[in-house]
């Protein structure tokens, strides 16, 4: 990945009736950029990709490609091609021209076109299936259709929009990898749209969670999973269990009433805070009967609860712990019984504690 910003969005604000879709949305693509817009339904996500492939007009704020506004340059001007969620493919074309369309529209020399659509079914491994009907392709030789008839044009950007949904699970999981290899071949930047965490996860060198159109933190992906810059954030990437808190001073929190190290600082004392504990970062242990009326933390960051379920989940088992109140969700590989009582350890390092309410700083962007 160049470090070089490629295309930006300043300030892009884009208001539907009185629905405020997209608000002071401010991101830096990189060249060579694998980046994932990551969020909810109706969060904003494909708004942004179609401002940037030109379908849309923002209310205000630009777009920058290079050291160029294309607000107003339509997309077929944009060095930028889109793959749509349903691929939009010519059922009355076959592969080949399906890929050499847009270059036939452009009216470029035969031969020429010829080496292009060559270059391009090799690059996405179809090879051999210029002259195959789109209706007995499998989805996943659609999506490659797609794609390939994207890069033919050799776009400085490829946007992607939930290009994989319609696939099946193992296709998806395959695809993912694909994409991912075939980006870093071509040297293209890509901005990805998806709702799938682990997908966003998988594939992309940066990742832009957004919700209610607005950016509530980017990075990348490890970051982005092991520190959530607010509970929205923490619930959407993987699994969480986030609790109220009042960070006591630097590196001591209240939890459950108790006392609690963690590595956090730069809080006020007292404040209110969210912990977040991810459910693989706990570790379990069956206590003794002696200790089962006792509702506890000790000096190492431990509780005491009552497991309510116990699910097989194939590389672990998903374990429901009631303690104070509250249910924590954990992943061991321990098999353990509804009514067993255990010690929940937590090591001060996997404590997360997050401001309420927070998202990324302008600045940040």
């Amino acid at each position: 990945m160049d470090n070089k910003v490629l295309l930006r969005l300043v300030n892009i604000k884009k208001v539907f009736g009185s629905q405020v879709i997209l608000n002071n949305i401010s991101i830096n693509i990189k060249k060579n950029e694998f980046l994932t817009l990551l969020g909810p339904s109706g969060c904003g996500k494909t708004t942004i990709l179609r401002i940037l492939g030109g379908f849309e007009n923002p209310d205000s704020g630009f777009v920058m490609l290079g050291e160029e506004n294309i607000n107003n340059v339509a997309p077929y001007k944009r060095n930028i091609n889109t793959v749509f969620q349903r691929y939009a493919l010519f059922t009355h074309l076959d592969v080949y021209g399906n890929i050499a369309f847009a270059l036939n529209i452009k009216k470029m020399n035969k031969k020429i076109i010829k080496e292009k659509v060559t270059k391009a079914l090799i690059q996405v491994n179809l090879q051999g299936y210029e002259k195959r009907s789109i209706s007995k392709l499998s989805g996943g030789q659609q999506q490659r259709v797609a794609v390939a008839r994207a890069i033919v044009n050799e776009p400085e950007v490829l946007l992607l929009d939930e290009p994989l949904s319609s696939l099946d699970l193992k296709l998806r999981k395959e695809m993912q990898y694909e994409l991912k290899s075939l980006q870093q071949e071509l040297g293209i930047t890509f901005v990805y749209v998806t709702h799938d965490q682990e997908e966003a996860l998988t594939m992309s060198d940066t990742v832009v969670v957004i919700n209610d159109g607005i950016i509530q933190q980017m990075g990348t992906p490890e970051s982005i999973y092991n520190e959530p810059i607010n509970a929205f954030v923490a619930d959407f990437i993987g699994e969480s269990n986030i609790y109220d808190g009042i960070m006591i001073r630097d590196e001591v929190l209240e939890l459950f009433g108790h006392t609690f190290k963690c590595v956090d600082k730069g809080f006020n004392e007292n404040e209110s805070i969210d912990v977040v504990i991810r459910p693989e970062d706990v570790r379990l242990t069956k206590v003794s009967n002696s200790q089962k009326t006792t509702n506890h933390t000790s000096r190492n960051n431990q509780l005491i609860g009552k497991v309510t379920d116990c699910i097989f989940k194939g590389v672990h088992y998903e374990t429901c712990i009631e303690t104070f109140g509250e249910e924590w969700v954990i992943h061991d590989t321990e098999n353990f019984v509804p009514g067993d009582y255990v010690s929940i350890e937590v090591d001060p390092f996997n404590i997360h504690i997050m401001k309420k309410h927070r998202q990324v700083d302008d600045d940040e962007s």
